[in-house]
Formats: C-alpha cells, sequence, structure tokens
C-alpha cells in the first residue's frame, strides 16, 4: 500500500452555490490564495476558512515498479465533501457525490511504474440560504441525516457553511 497523506498543494478555483432548480453557481473572482495543506484535513481550518466552492488539489506520486498482470491498484478516499472529481495521467477515473462516505476508483490501467499526476477536484458549495437551504437540503452533513446535530446547528442566514468538514485521504493500494 501506497499512502498519499500528507503536504497536498491545492487552488481555489470558484465560490460555488447550490441553486434550488440543482445548479451550482459559481463566482470566480476573489478567490483565496492557493498554497499547501496536509491531507486529510478540514480546509475550514487549514488555509480556506468559511470557503464554500471548488478547489483542486494536483499531486504528484511515483510507483516503484510495474504492477505484474495479476494486480490491480485502487484510489481509496475515506470521504470528500461533497462533489469530488478524479483524473490520474490526465485521464478521466470517475467522479463521487457524497458526504461521510468512502468510495474508491479502479485505476490499474491508468497506473505507471514511475511518475504519476493525480488531481482531485472537489467542490463543497454553499446551499443557498431561503431556498435550498433548510427545508430542501441535498448535501446532508450530520449524524442520521440530520445537519442540526453539528455545533453550530443549522443557521438560517448562512446555510450550513460553518459546518463543513472536509477530508481527502488518497491511497494506492495494490
Amino acid at each position: 500500500m501506497l499512502s498519499l497523506d500528507g503536504s497536498c498543494k491545492f487552488q481555489p478555483l470558484a465560490r460555488t452555490t447550490l441553486k434550488s432548480d440543482g445548479t451550482i453557481a459559481e463566482d470566480q473572482s476573489n478567490s483565496p490564495a492557493g498554497g499547501t495543506m496536509p491531507i486529510p484535513s478540514n480546509w475550514h481550518l487549514n488555509r480556506l476558512p468559511n470557503f464554500d466552492g471548488r478547489v483542486k488539489f494536483p499531486r504528484e506520486f511515483s510507483l516503484g515498479r510495474t504492477l505484474a498482470s495479476t494486480q490491480r491498484a485502487f484510489l481509496v478516499f475515506d470521504g470528500v465533501d461533497y462533489f469530488a472529481e478524479v483524473t490520474l495521467n490526465e485521464s478521466p477515473v470517475g467522479k463521487h457525490e457524497g458526504h461521510f462516505q468512502a468510495f474508491e476508483f479502479d485505476v490499474t490501467p491508468l497506473l505507471k511504474a514511475g511518475k504519476n499526476s493525480l488531481s482531485v477536484t472537489v467542490d463543497a458549495p454553499l446551499e443557498e440560504p431561503g431556498t435550498v437551504w433548510p427545508d430542501h437540503k441535498r448535501m446532508i452533513k450530520g449524524l442520521f441525516s440530520h445537519c442540526d446535530c453539528k455545533p453550530g446547528s443549522a443557521h438560517l442566514k448562512q446555510g450550513d457553511r460553518t459546518l463543513s468538514e472536509n477530508t481527502y485521504p488518497v491511497k494506492v493500494v495494490e
């Protein structure tokens, strides 16, 4: 197993808001600067406080050998809040939607010996207060599907933005 936990670059791409019709509005102006943060982490505690939006996490890693024909490799995520889009070596791997859910992708055909480029783009949009939030929630982020179980409760004007948690552990498993 090769763990990809540790320091990772990040680049905010846009602030996003989930609208009542299911579309996601974005604003690319005035985005915070990129940098590095530990992975896994909660981005609100690590350089992106109160940021609701789309962030790209590019990462390079090396695999010391070619996989045997009988081996398979998986990218394993312990949880991403809320939308994730993954590419490996510039090829699409897959998408995921959810919170508090582990998921994985079989990357055997895309993984190569030597240098590999992984990119995970995460979108954690604000649910538009007053329309989506709180009565038409889509992104349930609390215990037993109750957002108000988390510290901070359900804020009618700000939505759940004070409650977002983001973890992005990624592992290559052989």
